[in-house]
């Protein structure tokens, strides 16, 4: 589930923004420590 995607993401130090939801779909984004940016997303 997204949640302990969020979770582990987290706990690895990366900088997160919050989960939110658009057309269907949680997401989330995130900066790995080298500022690569990444999206996070599922299906509800």
């Amino acid at each position: 589930m997204i949640y302990e995607a969020y979770l582990r993401v987290y706990e690895n130090g990366c900088r997160i923004a919050d989960i939110r939801t658009r057309d269907g779909r949680f997401y989330f984004t995130f900066q790995d420590p080298d500022g690569n940016v990444f999206m996070v997303s599922e299906t509800f």
